[in-house]
């Protein structure tokens, strides 16, 4: 009988492997294929919630010199209309302590608040996204069904944030959204991302 249940267990457990596997594998290259990008551009809209109210942003973003000390990632809002035309310009990877980061509107430094739990402005949160889809901690990896298409959802953790994308066939991000101490404070929607390849 022992035998019998070894030799049963034997096809289970490789299958069970055989899961692990791809799920890890397919992240892996996710992550690989970010971290190659030199060069990348998006736009979309960033949702925030501050918890006494929500606003959305229409941005334009590109980011070159990408994981190097010169990296750079640039920013145009696009939308509301009121602050269409604010840019901003971040050098460094995502390290609050050692970004350095601007907001211009005709030579006016705009302030626009840090997002509940996060210590970062909204436009702070984009290099950080960016960051874990070229490096960020995996916790969790599934495949999913979004608009009739199979993506890959990927959850990342960041200190007290965790950061979950949702990736295209392509490995384009689609979705990112930040959640700090189980909060939800941020979505970001990808129209569309090119990169220099392209």
């Amino acid at each position: 009988m022992r035998r019998l249940v070894s030799v049963l267990m034997i096809p289970l457990l490789l299958a069970l492997g055989a899961c692990g596997s791809e799920t890890g594998g397919e992240s892996q290259k996710i992550l690989a294929h970010h971290a190659a990008l030199e060069w990348f551009a998006w736009n979309g809209t960033l949702r925030v919630d501050y918890g006494d109210r929500v606003l959305d942003f229409g941005l334009e973003c590109e980011t070159e010199g990408r994981g190097g000390p010169d990296e750079r990632t640039r920013m145009r809002v696009t939308s509301p209309e009121l602050l269409r035309g604010v840019s901003a310009t971040l050098t460094g990877q995502a390290d609050p302590s050692t970004q350095k980061a601007s907001l211009e509107y005709e030579g006016l430094i705009l302030e626009t608040g840090k997002l509940p739990g996060t210590g970062l402005s909204p436009l702070e949160l984009v290099p950080l996204m960016q960051e874990q889809w070229a490096g960020g901690y995996v916790i969790a990896e599934t495949a999913e069904r979004l608009k009739g298409e199979t993506v890959r959802r990927v959850s990342f953790s960041k200190g007290n944030m965790e950061i979950t994308a949702w990736f295209a066939s392509d490995r384009a991000p689609l979705i990112c959204e930040v959640s700090a101490d189980g909060v939800l404070v941020a979505r970001l929607t990808v129209d569309a991302f090119s990169t220099g390849s392209e």
